[in-house]
């Protein structure tokens, strides 16, 4: 993925990458499917976004969330929510990990409600492979495929969908990726 100049490989294997690249949610989500193989060095706002970010996902299960959650719509089926954009990709947005509850229903105060605005949606269904992988290879798709339509993406709303069957391996996962875009 990177230009082989850019690589500095040390004895025992590890590299270190020093390259230019836009500051968007393709980056953010790149970096993040490296889980905890990677270190961002520099800039100071990317390394605190992806420290922020990445505990996240693992406090989600290690605190049983997904079990604790009363009124799933669909038990096993949790999404990754990005929202509150400030602008477009290359501006910042909230990211919400969490399970659809039935509206109304009772939950506790620890917990955020976040309502998906219905909108029109694109979606992308990974290749199945490596969680890792496929959700790096699906973000850097669909950034290019925004790029290159001229479809025109709203920023309200998108989302990962991660559902308990075709993700229950992270090796052989299968996950569809919904992103708004303008109606035509």
């Amino acid at each position: 993925m990177f230009d082989p100049q850019t690589i500095e490989t040390a004895p025992n294997g590890e590299m270190t990458v020093r390259t230019t690249m836009a500051d968007d949610e393709w980056l953010t989500g790149m970096l993040l499917s490296y889980g905890d193989s990677v270190q961002v060095l520099a800039p100071d706002f990317i390394r605190q976004r992806i420290a922020d970010t990445a505990p996240l996902w693992h406090r989600y299960y290690e605190q049983g969330y997904p079990a604790r959650t009363p009124g799933q719509k669909e038990p096993g089926v949790v999404y990754g929510v990005y929202s509150d954009y400030a602008s477009d990709e290359q501006g910042a947005y909230s990211l919400l990990v969490g399970v659809e509850v039935e509206a109304g229903g009772e939950l506790s105060a620890e917990l955020t409600v976040k309502t998906i605005p219905a909108a029109t949606y694109a979606v992308f269904t990974t290749r199945v492979g490596p969680m890792v992988e496929i959700i790096q290879e699906a973000w850097a798709r669909i950034w290019a495929w925004a790029q290159e339509s001229g479809v025109k993406r709203t920023f309200v709303s998108d989302f990962e969908r991660y559902d308990g069957v075709r993700c229950a391996d992270p090796n052989q996962a299968q996950v569809d990726i919904y992103v708004a875009i303008e109606q035509k």
